[in-house]
């Protein structure tokens, strides 16, 4: 998915398919990730001050008209990276409510309550696909990983630990890793 002046659009990564307009207009500009599925894109838009974000779900249409999107998280920091799991049942995401950037975690479609995974400042959540694991930049730009359960309908996640001891780059927000399918 990507952004120009009049939208949202999307097109398969192996160039097979022509872009396609998933919106009518530049309000929601700032695409993260498609569920599983393909029916769901998570986007930020901006909130009510220029360092805030919301976090809203779109629900992907190839007409532009019935883009339909709902805010699925609402405050007045910057909440950015949003990534469905493998299973699209929860969605990870770093946020600033507390001050300081943290990874937090919450069920998909809701109501559910968020969970904070990262022990300090964390940004850059990613999920593995092999294990129960998730990946995030930590406060000294090491990449951290968390293991976690789910025990019916609730999140619980386990001690981080550094996943390397290389450092990884920070460019103002933008993700700079992703794990591979295998991990």
């Amino acid at each position: 998915a990507f952004v120009l002046p009049d939208g949202i659009w999307r097109i398969r990564p192996d160039g097979s398919s022509r872009a396609e307009r998933l919106t009518k207009d530049s309000d929601l500009p700032l695409p993260w990730s498609f569920s599983p599925d393909g029916r769901f894109l998570l986007v930020a838009v901006k909130g009510s001050s220029i360092a805030s974000n919301n976090l809203y779900t779109m629900r992907v249409s190839t007409d532009p008209a019935r883009a339909e999107a709902r805010q699925l998280y609402v405050e007045d920091y910057t909440a950015d990276g949003a990534v469905f799991s493998p299973d699209g049942r929860w969605v990870a995401y770093h946020s600033e409510a507390d001050g300081s950037a943290r990874v937090y975690v919450q069920p998909f479609p809701g109501p559910g309550l968020r969970v904070q995974v990262s022990r300090g400042w964390g940004q850059q959540p990613r999920w593995s696909r092999g294990k129960n694991e998730l990946l995030y930049q930590g406060g000294d730009r090491r990449i951290m990983v968390a293991p976690y359960e789910v025990r019916g309908a609730t999140f619980v996640p386990g001690e981080p630990r550094p996943w390397a001891n290389e450092r990884s780059y920070d460019i103002a927000g933008i993700p700079t890793y992703d794990v591979t399918p295998d991990g």
